[in-house]
């Protein structure tokens, strides 16, 4: 206030100094730019279902924060730009992390489903954690199987029908 009064004592009558201006920042990303903010969650659940399928396989006590956040986050994104978070569901990567990004993209759906449904933002978030979980039996399944670009063996296809029942077990 002190400084805005001496500022404006030495301009022309016509210019006048306005208030200070807060930016919503973040980790260096701006707040209202809706399409940084969907990026950084989308980067931030794929983190978390890397660590959290990693956590799996070592057998530890898994840490749900980080996805929680994250899939937080994504629901405000969905309420923000629905079409934006949707769009970044057509991400691919095959050679690496299909399988973590697949099951991303199967809880953007859900949620986006859930909204249509009317559900609050903390069920679309319950709703997102529990979709996000849908394949984690396949936490177990050899990398070199799920990648296999060839037909499935007997076996193979056998292991690959059991992944429900692991995911189970795993949850």
């Amino acid at each position: 206030s002190e400084i805005q009064t001496a500022l404006e004592s030495r301009l022309t009558k016509s210019v006048s100094v306005g208030g200070p201006i807060f930016v919503q920042r973040e980790g260096g990303v701006d707040l209202k730019d809706t399409r940084k903010v969907a990026r950084r969650a989308y980067t931030r659940a794929l983190s978390s279902v890397i660590d959290i399928n990693e956590s799996i396989k070592k057998g530890e006590r898994l840490n749900l924060k980080k996805a929680k956040r994250a899939f937080q986050s994504i629901v405000d994104c969905l309420s923000k730009d629905e079409s934006y978070m949707l769009g970044l569901t057509t991400l691919r990567d095959l050679n690496r992390n299909y399988h973590y990004i697949h099951s991303i993209n199967v809880a953007i759906l859900a949620m986006a489903l859930g909204m249509r449904f009317g559900l609050n933002k903390y069920h679309l978030s319950a709703l997102g954690m529990a979709a996000l979980f849908h394949d984690i039996g396949k936490v177990g399944i050899p990398q070199s199987i799920l990648s296999k670009e060839s037909e499935f063996t007997p076996k193979e296809f056998e292991l690959i029908k059991m992944h429900p029942v692991e995911g189970v077990k795993q949850i």
